[in-house]
């Protein structure tokens, strides 16, 4: 075996081990969610649970926000991989192959770079692959901002209405009393 079969084995194996990556880390970001919901889930019921605690249930928030940088995190490391992925493809499918073939050797190609390491200065990673950007997935936002949403919206509900009598509580709401005062009655 010559080293361009043998490069061309090890670019063989380079995708599955990218396959197995992005499983991995699929598997590793649902792990993440199953927790921030048990973590969320059962320090909203011990607040709700004690009176004393409802004025802090606001700091139920902060659980989906570490989770969702965790999460963010790994997403990351998984679109580096993915990057990689998208290499390989333009190279497989335009004339470095071809030629790379004739030449018995790989033109233009980095052989076994799972993590991208090698693209870190090329203008389309630096603008696919950035941390900011993961915030935007939607399995990201639209699963973590919720959560935090329902937190703060359970503080308002806990701590400034009369749950029983399904009123508002005036005295618990400063600007309550200045904002009445000035409505003229009707």
């Amino acid at each position: 075996m010559n080293k361009f079969e043998y490069q061309f084995r090890i670019l063989e194996k380079e995708l599955d081990h990218i396959n197995d990556i992005a499983s991995r880390m699929d598997n590793i970001t649902q792990t993440t969610k199953n927790w921030a919901i048990i973590t969320w889930a059962g320090s909203i019921a011990l607040c709700i649970g004690n009176i004393e605690l409802w004025e802090l249930i606001y700091l139920t928030g902060i659980l989906p926000l570490i989770f969702l940088f965790i999460d963010a995190q790994w997403r990351f490391l998984q679109s580096r991989s993915m990057h990689r992925s998208i290499k390989i493809r333009e190279f497989l499918n335009d004339d470095r192959l071809s030629k790379s073939i004739q030449k018995k050797e790989f033109v233009d190609f980095i052989v076994y770079d799972p993590a991208a390491k090698f693209y870190k200065n090329d203008e389309m990673y630096k603008k696919k692959v950035r941390f900011k950007k993961v915030f935007r997935y939607k399995e990201i936002s639209f699963f973590y901002f919720p959560l935090m949403i329902i937190s703060v919206g359970l503080f308002f509900m806990l701590n400034f209405t009369d749950i029983k009598n399904n009123k508002i509580k005036e005295d618990k709401i400063p600007i309550y009393n200045i904002v009445v005062e000035h409505i003229p009655p009707s």
